[in-house]
């Protein structure tokens, strides 16, 4: 909470407010610093914790990236001003509609969508959403691309086993 930087009255009067004047403003000083270091501990952690954030409105129509954001997808902040970021990231209509609904709602959990990277590939990715005071929105991501690959080599490699097993055996 920032505090006014009036002077503060004393309940009798008094020769020298200056004593009261001082007092506040160490106190507003004070807080400001506190305030400037929660700052640049959040942007710090938003800049860069390898997981990507986005902040929205909740027209979903202006967004800002973190840095992973733009280093897993390729896209900047720039790019999504000049077009419908939604379209941008979804451009299969289905996709976009499931994920604006899932946006808008802010269901609780995790859900995965395919998001489009700027070179044109897909980016299987994991996100969940939350909603701010100030009805700002941030979805918070996680690039599952490699997970899901090795999920499906190992149910590859699983089903080759059985097959060799049950060729093995006769079954």
């Amino acid at each position: 909470m920032i505090l006014d930087a009036e002077v503060a009255t004393p309940p009798q009067p008094t020769k020298n407010p200056l004593p009261a004047a001082v007092s506040n403003l160490t106190t507003i000083k004070t807080v400001e610093k506190k305030l400037k270091h929660e700052h640049e501990l959040l942007q710090t952690l938003i800049d860069t914790i390898p997981v990507m954030v986005t902040v929205y409105d909740p027209n979903l129509q202006r967004f800002s990236l973190n840095r992973e954001v733009q280093r897993v997808l390729g896209w900047t902040e720039q790019d999504l001003y000049d077009g419908d970021p939604m379209k941008t990231f979804y451009p299969d209509p289905a996709e976009r509609e499931a994920a604006q609904k899932f946006m808008a709602t802010l269901e609780s959990g995790w859900r995965t969508f395919k998001v489009t990277a700027k070179d044109g590939g897909t980016v299987e990715s994991s996100w969940a959403n939350i909603r701010l005071s100030d009805d700002t929105q941030v979805g918070i991501g996680i690039d599952i691309t490699e997970r899901k690959r090795a999920e499906a080599d190992l149910k590859k490699a699983r089903d080759n086993l059985e097959e060799t097993v049950r060729e093995r055996t006769g079954q």
